[in-house]
């Protein structure tokens, strides 16, 4: 009789502590930042006028790139993980005023 072998997985999975832990080492420093306040200031701002939670506007981790990348360009916008076409459209030009306001 053959049986399936089970195959190791090549890629563990994180723990929930691991995945805390790096999370909060790729935001640390960012309360005190204050491009990092402002684009959380707009995101609460839109999200208000909407009537939603802020993260449905974009997620912390995708402001977190936008203020790491700093985009010059809706299109340079696009390419960040979490900002489909119609959230560019949406919410492209009101990020992109605040990162040129902060320069």
């Amino acid at each position: 009789m053959f049986g399936i072998a089970a195959m190791p997985n090549p890629k563990k999975r994180m723990s929930k502590a691991e995945r805390t832990a790096r999370a909060k080492e790729a935001f640390e420093g960012t309360n005190d930042d204050s491009l990092w306040q402002a684009l959380k200031a707009k995101r609460l701002e839109l999200a208000r006028e909407q009537g939603v939670p802020p993260y449905v506007i974009f997620h912390d981790s995708t402001l977190l790139e936008i203020h790491n990348r700093k985009p010059e360009s809706l299109d340079e916008m696009g390419q960040i993980s979490g900002i489909g076409q119609a959230k560019l459209q949406k919410y492209g030009d009101s990020f992109l005023e605040v990162l040129d306001e902060m320069n």
